[in-house]
């Protein structure tokens, strides 16, 4: 919460173009405000506050931008610090291709749900021959 307020008093912002970046394609982050922040650090973190973060720094030019490729599909935090206040950004990277891995889990769990159920089925409404009547017996015996 501190950074967002940060951001906002020092009345800076990071801007992406494309605004949705893709896994390997080229990105132009721009620091927009009244600020110095020539070769001032970004830092791109991957999948934040999990057990396989990545961290990335790139070194902005006079202008405050640099072109950033994206390595990693999915959460990415970009930040900025400069003289004690952090200005930062969520995006979501997007995957730059299918991921086929993910198709083939959700089409194996999909046949093994639906197949689960279809068997379930059959075996409830076949006809049981296990010495117990299906009809009730006759009421003359």
């Amino acid at each position: 919460m501190t950074t967002l307020w940060l951001g906002l008093a020092l009345g800076v912002e990071l801007t992406l173009t494309p605004l949705v970046p893709v896994e390997g394609e080229p990105v132009k982050v721009q620091i927009v405000g009244d600020v110095d922040l020539d070769g001032a650090p970004l830092r791109i973190t991957y999948r934040p506050n999990s057990a396989v973060e990545a961290t990335d720094t790139l070194a902005l030019d006079g202008a405050g931008a640099v072109m950033w490729t994206p390595s990693q599909p999915g959460i990415a935090v970009l930040s900025v610090d400069r003289g004690g206040a952090t200005v930062s950004r969520n995006v979501s990277v997007r995957f730059g291709s299918v991921p086929w891995s993910g198709v083939l889990v959700f089409l194996g769990t999909g046949l093994l749900l639906f197949g689960g159920a279809s068997f379930a089925m059959r075996r409830l409404f076949q006809d049981h021959d296990e010495g117990l009547p299906l009809t009730a017996p006759p009421l003359d015996t």
